[in-house]
């Protein structure tokens, strides 16, 4: 048996297989959805070291907006 007939259903079934995974994937992405959170629900999940550098980020922008 030539090889070249062996591998062009090979080449199908793993065409068929990626789109199906493809598909499958675009479904789930349709299919998610994430919780709309105010900052002060988000901030209830933050580790503190999250929590720090919001802080410090907080501070900056309201000393720069003082300057101005």
């Amino acid at each position: 048996m030539e090889s070249h007939k062996l591998f062009r259903p090979l080449g199908g079934i793993a065409a068929a297989a990626t789109v199906a995974g493809l598909a499958l994937s675009w479904i789930s992405a349709r299919k998610y959805h994430r919780d709309d959170l105010t900052i002060d629900e988000a901030k209830k999940t933050w580790t503190p070291e999250q929590q720090a550098k919001a802080d410090a980020e907080l501070k900056a922008a309201l000393e720069e907006k003082e300057e101005k």
